[in-house]
């Protein structure tokens, strides 16, 4: 009597050789929920980086403010944001402080302190409109709101608009924080 080995991966049940791979249809699947993923992700991903010129514009003088806040606080002495209507700018400069002298001579300033350091330009497409304090100042041309080393500062109403929406931001005085609303 002959006897023979039977081959171990031809014995095995059909099913079980069918299960170790994936198979076309399974992996077709996959891709495609792949796709539609990546379909509806990727716009929004690039949107949220792709900023129009009214939302840089009010992001940018959002972080001007706060910056301008800060260095009040760090540095001990009052900052002023400079609004200039005419070069649709926002300066960063700090306050020349005097210093107090014995009676008998005369109070004198300080040396100058550091130049204007941060300037932010408006791009021409967006609009924008200015109350400082309690007056709109369409003559001027120059406005200065102050920020306290107290982290106060002076009232500040900037409206920005464009063709994609209109923006409020407003100083809030007693804690120099920014409130922005859209009024649309």
């Amino acid at each position: 009597m002959q006897t023979t080995k039977a081959n171990s991966t031809t014995s095995a049940p059909e099913s079980v050789r069918r299960s170790r791979a994936f198979t076309l249809v399974e992996i077709m699947i996959v891709v495609v929920i792949i796709g539609i993923t990546v379909g509806i992700g990727v716009p929004a991903f690039v949107r949220m980086f792709d900023k129009n010129s009214l939302q840089q514009a009010e992001s940018d003088l959002l972080s001007l403010c706060a910056t301008a806040r800060l260095k009040a606080i760090t540095e001990g002495r009052p900052v002023d944001l400079v609004v200039r209507l005419v070069e649709r700018s926002f300066v960063l400069a700090p306050v020349e402080v005097a210093e107090p002298r014995p009676a008998d001579e005369a109070v004198t300033p300080l040396p100058k302190a550091a130049p204007e350091t941060v300037v932010l330009f408006l791009p021409p497409d967006v609009q924008f409109a200015v109350t400082a304090g309690s007056q709109a100042f369409e003559n001027d041309l120059e406005k200065r709101v102050r920020f306290f080393p107290d982290a106060t500062c002076e009232e500040l109403t900037v409206v920005l608009e464009s063709n994609d929406g209109r923006r409020l931001i407003v100083l809030e005085v007693t804690t120099a924080l920014v409130d922005v609303q859209n009024p649309d």
